[in-house]
């Protein structure tokens, strides 16, 4: 006969639970991550604008947290320019909770050099306190209207079929 321990967590000598085991019996602890999504957008579908008004990139992604406490490292790294002068491609990550509405949790990413390619990156540890699904999205639009922004960059298909940005999310545990 088989003996069973059952237990919900197990705790370090100072009172700390240092282990946990969650309901499908998946132990973690503070800081592991629990999951990894990654949303592309690939050169041939390249984002452009000539606008000043925030537009959808195309770069996305959802995760659906396990649970309400874990924290979400957002992470966005790419290319690309602007094809103007004293013009630049302002990026911003924002986040929709269910069917919520969207809301910028990080920006300031920026793309500014004339007629060539720039890397960018933008990074957030964010708290939505939810299981319900998360989508994560890249918006940009120009400073100025006098000129094109591009993301990722292609000029003269030099990355058509190599050239990627990426935004990734990783569930962290608290």
């Amino acid at each position: 006969m088989a003996s069973e321990l059952h237990v919900d967590a197990i705790k370090h000598s100072g009172g700390t639970s240092a282990i946990t085991i969650n309901s499908s019996g998946h132990v973690h602890s503070a800081g592991a991550v629990l999951q990894v999504v990654e949303g592309t957008l690939v050169s041939t579908s390249q984002f452009t604008t000539t606008s000043t008004s925030l537009a959808d990139t195309g770069l996305t992604l959802q995760i659906t947290p396990k649970f309400n406490t874990s924290k979400i490292l957002v992470s966005m790294i790419g290319f690309g320019g602007s094809g103007g002068d004293n013009c630049a491609l302002l990026l911003q990550i924002q986040r929709q909770i269910g069917s919520g509405s969207f809301t910028m949790i990080n920006g300031g990413g920026f793309f500014y050099e004339v007629n060539n390619f720039e890397g960018c990156c933008l990074s957030k540890l964010d708290a939505p306190n939810t299981t319900s699904t998360l989508t994560y999205k890249v918006q940009g639009h120009l400073s100025t209207a006098s000129g094109t922004g591009y993301f990722p960059g292609n000029w003269a298909n030099e990355y058509a079929s190599t050239g990627m940005n990426t935004l990734t999310a990783q569930e962290i545990a608290q």
